[in-house]
């Protein structure tokens, strides 16, 4: 990797999926392809951020392990179901369904709602055999009870029923 004022005063990098950031005259051709130099595209709101924005509503960020049991031992004891969101910041209908999300954690307060992001916690992916995001896994004294892979909010509102009704 090249280090000089090259940077500050020349050549634009250019972002290539798989390879990172590159300096197009590094690598002119892959598979064929001529790269040409271009600016770098403008940052969008979701790559400035760690996380999606849940700040609509009372959804707890799991950052690691430590804090995933933290959470179960606490909704075990005060008998709550929690609702677990695994997804990713680079995905598309995970980001349509935060605000959803958000919102459900507002009108079922009885509820306890954390997200994860797969890339962060690669362990409870395995664990939970998250394959698609986003999924949403309800869980009753550290035990999943519920599964609904995919972004359909139609889906996502009607699999709260059941849970909401017990707790009355």
């Amino acid at each position: 990797m090249r280090h000089s004022s090259a940077f500050a005063e020349g050549p634009s990098i250019s972002r290539v999926q798989g390879f990172g950031y590159i300096y197009p005259d590094e690598l002119p051709r892959i598979d064929g392809l001529l790269w040409k130099r271009k600016l770098p595209p403008a940052p969008s709101a979701v790559d400035d951020e760690e996380h999606l924005d849940y700040s609509a509503g009372k959804v707890t960020i799991i950052p690691d392990l430590r804090r995933w049991e933290q959470t179960l031992d606490e909704a075990s004891e005060q008998g709550k179901t929690v609702v677990v969101k695994f997804s990713a910041t680079w995905c598309g209908p995970c980001r349509i369904a935060a605000p959803v999300f958000a919102e459900l954690s507002l009108k079922h307060s009885d509820l306890v709602f954390v997200s994860i992001d797969v890339d962060e916690l690669p362990e409870l992916v395995t664990k939970f055999d998250i394959r698609a995001t986003p999924t949403f896994i309800f869980m009753r004294d550290k035990k999943e009870i519920d599964k609904l892979v995919g972004g359909n909010q139609e889906d996502l509102h009607k699999k709260f029923d059941p849970y909401c009704q017990r707790q009355e």
